[in-house]
């Protein structure tokens, strides 16, 4: 975690250090906002083949494993494609542990095929609805 409290993450969206000011927080007391980040943040950073992990101050941390494809074909877009399939999932009261396996999974298929018409049928394929 940075020591730097200008950006913050509320809830599961970035916003500046004018939120800490809007809350009434004085601009020179920055320790209290670190604090203030560390109780109100999702941090969630993805490791590739790695898998990832993810803090909430009420949860603490969890981890996914990656799931790799047999054949890797096109990575580029995969760290969005996590950070999306992983929001999607929060954003319909999934827990966190549940979401950041879930952007593991998507992800995973994504880098096993080339551009993106692979995430709609992972998907289908996880909710188990017929493709």
């Amino acid at each position: 975690m940075p020591d730097n409290p200008h950006i913050l993450c509320v809830g599961h969206v970035v916003v500046s250090m004018n939120h800490l000011l809007k809350e009434g927080l004085p601009p020179e007391d920055k320790k209290q906002g670190s604090v203030y980040l560390l109780k109100i943040a999702t941090v969630i950073c993805a490791w590739g083949e790695n898998g990832a992990i993810a803090y909430q101050d009420q949860v603490g941390v969890v981890k996914a494993p990656s799931y790799p494809p047999d054949e890797i074909v096109d990575t580029l877009g995969a760290g969005d494609t996590f950070l999306a399939a992983t929001i999607f999932y929060l954003s319909r009261g999934k827990s966190l542990q549940e979401s950041i396996d879930f952007g593991c999974r998507i992800a995973g298929a994504k880098v096993g095929a080339r551009g993106y018409d692979i995430v709609e049928k992972a998907y289908n394929q996880l909710e188990r609805k017929p493709s």
